[in-house]
C-alpha cells in the first residue's frame, strides 16, 4: 500500500513538473516525431497555426494547467501573435510542440498530408494582420449561401471534443483505454490499468477481467464483485471499509471513415470521445450539393442511423448526435430539395426541405421574419415541374399569402427550386400630419381625432415669438387627384381652422424671414468690407468696430456716409454725401501716423449727429500722402531672385534688374518677360540695359512678375500642319523651313495667318504686299509657330471674292508693266 501511494505521488509530481500526461483523443497521429517537427518549422509557423486553432490564451493556458504542463509555455507565442514580433528558434519550441499535442492541440498539417482547404471568407469574417494592426474585414457576400455551410467553413475550435473533466457513465470501454482504479479504506492503492486489444484489464491480485463494450456503470457493478472476492471491506453498504472509485486516464483514438459530399472526404482520428459532428467538421462539413438533412453514420452489424442537422444548426440541439465507435462510416448524400428566401428573414439562405415541410417551416429554418417584414404577401419565383409545363411555359411568379400561412389559415407548397422573396412593409408613414417653420419643435405627428391647426401647434412647441400667427398656411393633398390645395388660418380665431386630414403640411411663418432685413454698409480700409444688419442708433465708428477695424493707411479720423435720395424719382440727386467725425479711441494699427491730423477734420459733424439708417454706406479713406508697399517679383535666371520692393512710384525695368545684380550665365536676355495682369509684355532686354529711361526700359507697376528664362534653342510648330512638332533653330531658317519640318502645311491651313510668338511674349504675324507678295516674320529661338485652320463658312467656294481679287492683281500688273516701259 506505501508502494502504490509513492507511486501515486510520484506520478502527480511527474506531470508538475512536465511530463506529458495523454488523454483520451490527444494522443497524436501515429508516426508523428514532434521533435522532428519542431525543428522542421519555424517559431512563426507554429505561431501562425496555433492562431488557426482558434484557441485564446486563456484557453490553451488552461488546458496546459490541467494537463500538468507548465502554463507560461504558450505566452512567448501568443505575446508574438499579438505584436506581430518574431521569434527565434528555441529548445522550448520542442516541449511546447509537445505540450500542445498532449492537451488535444496538433499544430501538423492534415491527417491526409495537405494542407486544409481554405475556405472563401464570409460575411463577418475577418483576416488578422501582423504587427499589431488588428483585423481587417471582408467584403460582405450578397449572394445566398447555402444554411449551415459557415458552421464547417469557419477556423474554430468549437467542435473539439471535450478533453478534461469526468466522461459520462455510459461511456462504452475499448482496446487502448486506460482505467484509473482508486482503492482506500483499508487498503490504499492506485492501480492504472491498460484496456488490451482483446478487451481485457489485469488487476493486481484480482486477475484478469473482460471490459470491452461495457460502459462505467457496467464495469463499476463487476468491481464490486470481484474485488469484493479479494478484500472483504468491498460492498455495497454504508458500514463497508474499504472503498473504490474507477475513472478513465487516457483514453483510445477510433478510426472512421467520412464519405460521400464532404469536403474532404478520407479517414480520421478521431477521440472516443467524438461525436458524429465532430468527424464532419474534421472533413470539412457538407459541401454545397451535400445534404445536412439526411447524414448516414454506418455501423457494422446495425442499422443505419439517420442524423438531421438542421436542430442542432437552428436551435443548438445535440441530444442526437451520437457518439462514434472504431470503424463507423459517416455518409453524407447529396443534398434534397432546396428552396430559397431572402428579405426580410434574420437568416437569407438556401435551405433543405424534407416533404410534408411548407412556408411555415421555412421561416423558422430562416430564424423568424424581421420587425419590418410585410405579411400581405410573399413572392414566389417557382420552376414549374416536368409534367406541369405547357406551351413553353416553365416558369412562374406566385403571391404567397404569408400571414395566413404562418397562421395556418391556409396552405402554400414549396417546390424544389422555389425562391421567396419577403418583402419590407411600406416606408411611407401613415396617419401624420407635418409642421414647419416658426414653432419651437417642427417634424412630422400623430393624426389624432380632433387635431386642429391650433392643438397641432401647442404639440409642436407654440409659436415662436416671432411667428405670424395671423396667417398660417395648410398645404391639403387631394388623395383621389394627387393634388394639393392651400388654406390660409388664423391662430387667433376661434376655431382655428378646420380639423386637420391625413398628409396635411401646416407652415407656420416667421415674420423676420418675409421681410428684407435692413443693413448698412461700409468699404475703403477696413478689414472686412461689406453689408451689416441695421441695429437701432449704429454709428459710422461702431460699423468700422463691426467691419474688424482699420486697415494700415486708413484715416482714423473722419469718415464719408453716403444716403440714397427717396421721394420723386424725377429728381436729378441720387444720394447725398457728409463727412463725418470719428470718436477718438478706436483702435489703429500705427499710432505714430495720428499726430498728423488734419484740422479740417474739426469742422466735421460728429459721428453721434449722424446715426445710421438703412442702406446707408460708409467709406474709410485713405491717409492724405500714405503710399501703400509696392512690389514686384523677379523669378528665373537673376542672380537673387524673389520679391521686390519699388523704390520709386516710376521704377523702371532696368533700375530693378540692376538691384537684383543681373542676370546668370544660362540666362536667355532675349527672352525676358514682364508679366501684368496675367498679359506677357515683350521686354527687349539688350535695349533697356543700354538705354535706362528710355521707351525700351518699361514703367513697373506693384503685383508685376519678371520671368527671366534660360536658353531654349528650339522651336515650337503647332497649329495646321502635318505633325507638330519641335525643331532645332538653326541660323538662316525661314519660317518655311520650319514649317517644312513639321510636314507642311495642313490641307486646311490658313497661310495668310501664320503668327510667331517670340520667348519674351511679343508676336509677329505674316503680311501682304499687294494681295500678292507675303512676307514672313523672322524666327528666333524659343519661338512658337502657329498656323492657323481656315473658318468653315459653310457657303462653300466665294467666286466673286476670288474674281475681284484675280482683277486686283491683273490691274496692278498692268500698271507696273506700263510704268516700267513708258
Amino acid at each position: 500500500m506505501r508502494c502504490s501511494t509513492l507511486a501515486l505521488t510520484a506520478a502527480l509530481l511527474a506531470g508538475a513538473l512536465g511530463a506529458p500526461v495523454q488523454l483520451a483523443g490527444q494522443v497524436p497521429p501515429p508516426g508523428t516525431d514532434l521533435r522532428q517537427l519542431a525543428q522542421t518549422m519555424s517559431p512563426d509557423e507554429i505561431v501562425r497555426r496555433l492562431q488557426a486553432s482558434g484557441l485564446t490564451r486563456a484557453q490553451v493556458r488552461d488546458r496546459l494547467r490541467r494537463a500538468g504542463y507548465d502554463p507560461s509555455l504558450a505566452d512567448p507565442y501568443f505575446d508574438a501573435l499579438e505584436s506581430g514580433s518574431t521569434l527565434e528558434r528555441t529548445a522550448g519550441d520542442s516541449a511546447f510542440m509537445e505540450a500542445l499535442a498532449g492537451i488535444g492541440v496538433t499544430l501538423r498539417e492534415d491527417a491526409l498530408g495537405g494542407v486544409p482547404e481554405r475556405e472563401p471568407l464570409l460575411e463577418r469574417d475577418s483576416l488578422y494582420l501582423p504587427g499589431g494592426r488588428g483585423f481587417l474585414a471582408a467584403e460582405p457576400d450578397t449572394t445566398p449561401q447555402v444554411f449551415g455551410r459557415d458552421v464547417f467553413r469557419r477556423v474554430s475550435s468549437s467542435f473539439d471534443p471535450i478533453l478534461t473533466g469526468p466522461v459520462g457513465r455510459n461511456y462504452r470501454l475499448g482496446p487502448g483505454d486506460e482505467i484509473l482504479l482508486v482503492l482506500t479504506g483499508d487498503v490504499e492503492l492506485v492501480y492504472t490499468l491498460d484496456v488490451t486489444r482483446g478487451g481485457y484489464v489485469v488487476i493486481p491480485d484480482v486477475g484478469q477481467l473482460l471490459v470491452h463494450g461495457l460502459t462505467l456503470a457496467q464495469l463499476e457493478d463487476r468491481l464490486y464483485d470481484r474485488l469484493g472476492q479479494v478484500y472483504s471491506g468491498v460492498r455495497r453498504s454504508p458500514e463497508a471499509t474499504t472503498r473504490f472509485d474507477v475513472s478513465l486516464g487516457r483514453l483510445r483514438t477510433n478510426q472512421v471513415r467520412v464519405v460521400g459530399s464532404v469536403v474532404r472526404p478520407g479517414s480520421y482520428q478521431v477521440s472516443s470521445v467524438a461525436t458524429l459532428l465532430e468527424a464532419l467538421y474534421l472533413a470539412g462539413g457538407p459541401t454545397e450539393q451535400g445534404s445536412f438533412r439526411r447524414v448516414a453514420l454506418r455501423r457494422q452489424g446495425e442499422e443505419p442511423v439517420v442524423l438531421d442537422l438542421y436542430p442542432f444548426l437552428t436551435s443548438g440541439d445535440m441530444e442526437n448526435d451520437p457518439r462514434l465507435q472504431e470503424g463507423d462510416v459517416v455518409f453524407v448524400p447529396p443534398v434534397g430539395d432546396q428552396v430559397t428566401v431572402r428579405g426580410m428573414v434574420r437568416r437569407p439562405a438556401i435551405y433543405e426541405m424534407k416533404e410534408q415541410e411548407g412556408l411555415p417551416a421555412l421561416v423558422r429554418f430562416a430564424g423568424g421574419l424581421l420587425p419590418d417584414a410585410t405579411t400581405e404577401r410573399a413572392r414566389v419565383d417557382r420552376i414549374l415541374p416536368p409534367a406541369d409545363r405547357t406551351g413553353g411555359v416553365s416558369r412562374v411568379l406566385l403571391d404567397a399569402p404569408l400571414g395566413d400561412v404562418l397562421s395556418g389559415a391556409r396552405e402554400f407548397d414549396l417546390y424544389a427550386g422555389d425562391e421567396i422573396q419577403v418583402f419590407p412593409v411600406q416606408r411611407r408613414l401613415r396617419q401624420r400630419v407635418t409642421i414647419g417653420g416658426a414653432v419651437w419643435r417642427p417634424g412630422q405627428y400623430e393624426l389624432r381625432p380632433g387635431t386642429t391647426v391650433g392643438s397641432l401647434v401647442e404639440r409642436a412647441g407654440g409659436p415662436t415669438e416671432d411667428a405670424l400667427q395671423a396667417d398660417i398656411l395648410v398645404s391639403r393633398l387631394d388623395l383621389a387627384t394627387g393634388t394639393r390645395s392651400a388654406l390660409r388660418v388664423d391662430l387667433n380665431s376661434n376655431p382655428p381652422g378646420p380639423l386637420l386630414q391625413e398628409f396635411d403640411e401646416v407652415r407656420v411663418f416667421q415674420a423676420d424671414t418675409l421681410l428684407v432685413p435692413d443693413s448698412v454698409a461700409i468699404y475703403g480700409f477696413i478689414q472686412n468690407p461689406g453689408r451689416y444688419p441695421l441695429s437701432q442708433g449704429i454709428t459710422a465708428g461702431d460699423l468700422v468696430l463691426l467691419a474688424g477695424g482699420f486697415r494700415k493707411g486708413a484715416a482714423p479720423w473722419s469718415a464719408e456716409v453716403v444716403r440714397l435720395q427717396t421721394g420723386d424719382a424725377s429728381r436729378q440727386d441720387l444720394s447725398t454725401s457728409r463727412m463725418v467725425r470719428l470718436r477718438d479711441g478706436l483702435p489703429y494699427p500705427d499710432p505714430e501716423l495720428l499726430a498728423n491730423r488734419p484740422d479740417s477734420v474739426d469742422t466735421f459733424l460728429s459721428e453721434m449727429e449722424v446715426t445710421l439708417q438703412d442702406d446707408d454706406e460708409v467709406f474709410v479713406r485713405l491717409l492724405p500722402g500714405y503710399v501703400t508697399p509696392q512690389r514686384v517679383s523677379l523669378e528665373g535666371e537673376v542672380v537673387s531672385p524673389g520679391p521686390y520692393q519699388l523704390t520709386r512710384q516710376d521704377e523702371r525695368f532696368s533700375s530693378l534688374m540692376a538691384r537684383a545684380g543681373g542676370v546668370t550665365e544660362a540666362a536667355f536676355p532675349d527672352g525676358v518677360r514682364l508679366i501684368r495682369d496675367g498679359v506677357a509684355v515683350g521686354v527687349d532686354y539688350g535695349r533697356a540695359m543700354a538705354e535706362p529711361g528710355s521707351t525700351h526700359d518699361p514703367v513697373l507697376a506693384s503685383g508685376d512678375r519678371i520671368v527671366i528664362p534660360v536658353l531654349d534653342n528650339t522651336v515650337l510648330i503647332s497649329g495646321a500642319v502635318v505633325f507638330e512638332s519641335r525643331a532645332v533653330h538653326r541660323q538662316g531658317m525661314s519660317l518655311n523651313d520650319f514649317i517644312a519640318q513639321a510636314g507642311g502645311f495642313a490641307q486646311d491651313a490658313d497661310r495668310d495667318r501664320v503668327s510667331v510668338e517670340y520667348a519674351n511674349g511679343s508676336r509677329a504675324v505674316v503680311s501682304k504686299t499687294l494681295w500678292l507678295f507675303r512676307n514672313s516674320p523672322r524666327v528666333e529661338p524659343g519661338s512658337t509657330i502657329f498656323v492657323p485652320r481656315k473658318a468653315d463658312t459653310g457657303q462653300g467656294f466665294n467666286w466673286d471674292s476670288a474674281l475681284s481679287r484675280v482683277l486686283a492683281v491683273a490691274t496692278t500688273l498692268a500698271t507696273v508693266y506700263i510704268a516700267v516701259n513708258r
